[in-house]
């Protein structure tokens, strides 16, 4: 009786051992199978990681090469008759970001008030090169009165060939006070506009304004209106 109660408890032992082998080879297997997956995640992360890294280098040296392009157009713009080339690779540099696109606007001002009077000098359409400006200036990511800030000022390098009508001390008043509120409810409303050049400008269209209020007051009333002085360059 002895030897088959032995025999049993080694069956039983053989048993178990086998059932504890068959669990640590699958514990084993299954750790197996989760570091593969693992590092398969892994490698599929950092992957698309190096992607990602590519894509926005690319798209980086795009900016570059469109931005770069706008510049160069704003450099060679005394080789063009108008704005229209400018405006064409300054709309296809959209992209880049406004705040870069007004900065060029700023540093290329002075540039586009003397273009503006050497080719309307030299006879160039009218019509033409203020739309072709006011183009550039909405691709450069201003409001399209910046244009005809820029006209103004470049006309008034020109000698003036008539004398405008005369206006009533009340009539230039309210049309100062009426232009003055549309700029610079359009200047508040500029989407895009970096704030602080959007307070640059705010301050400079306050300090234009209050100029044109101060030489109404000095004119003689019933005397020819004066156009009221532009804004000033804002610094950056």
């Amino acid at each position: 009786m002895e030897p088959l109660i032995v025999i049993a408890a080694l069956g039983v032992a053989s048993i178990m051992a086998a059932k504890k082998a068959k669990q640590w080879y699958d514990g084993a297997a299954l750790e197996r199978r989760v570091a593969a997956l693992n590092r398969n995640h892994a490698a599929h992360v950092e992957q698309q990681l190096r992607a990602r890294q590519q894509q926005a280098r690319q798209e980086h040296q795009r900016l570059n090469q469109l931005y770069a392009r706008m510049q160069t157009a704003l450099l060679q713009l005394d080789q063009a008759p108008d704005f229209q080339r400018a405006a064409s690779v300054a709309l296809q540099a959209r992209d880049v970001s406004s705040q870069y696109r007004q900065h060029q606007f700023l540093r290329f001002r002075p540039v586009l008030i003397q273009h503006f009077t050497r080719r309307l000098t030299a006879g160039e359409d009218e019509q033409r090169l203020s739309t072709s400006l006011t183009a550039l200036v909405q691709a450069l990511g201003m409001a399209d009165f910046e244009a005809q800030y820029i006209e103004a000022e470049a006309r008034r390098r020109m000698p003036r060939p008539i004398a405008p009508q005369a206006e009533s001390y009340e009539e230039q008043l309210r049309r100062l006070q009426t232009d003055h509120d549309q700029r610079e409810a359009t200047l508040r409303s500029l989407p895009g506009l970096d704030e602080e050049m959007r307070e640059q400008l705010l301050e400079a269209e306050q300090t234009r304004f209050r100029d044109s209020l101060l030489a109404l007051e000095a004119e003689p009333r019933g005397s020819a209106h004066v156009e009221a002085p532009m804004v000033s360059e804002p610094p950056l």
